[in-house]
């Protein structure tokens, strides 16, 4: 299971639902996110928390460790599959999903 930065950041910030993601994580066979996916994890978290971006970042590898996630490296088939994605769901592209970068990547 492709664990995307929304999920993680919905955990971290222990949004509305976190717990039925936890249990989807918990649950998971083999669990990974990708290096894009820790970024906008990082980011979004160090913005909604106001702290600093090394303090996001422990928290996020805390989680990453706990839940035994695997970090994936993207490679060309992964851009090519997001691009297809962008194609089809990019924001600007005229589907309602309007998906951004790291969406189309996850």
């Amino acid at each position: 299971m492709f664990v995307d930065a929304s999920a993680l950041v919905a955990i971290l910030s222990r949004e509305d639902g976190y717990e039925a993601l936890t249990d989807c994580l918990d649950a998971a066979m083999a669990p990974m996110t990708s290096a894009l996916a820790i970024f906008e994890t990082v980011s979004a978290i160090a913005r909604k928390k106001g702290i600093p971006v090394e303090i996001a970042l422990t928290e996020v590898d805390a989680l990453i460790k706990a839940a035994a996630i695997a970090v994936i490296p993207l490679g060309a088939r992964e851009a090519r599959a997001a691009l297809l994605a962008f194609e089809t769901f990019g924001k600007g592209r005229g589907h309602p999903a309007q998906l951004n970068t790291g969406d189309c990547f996850a």
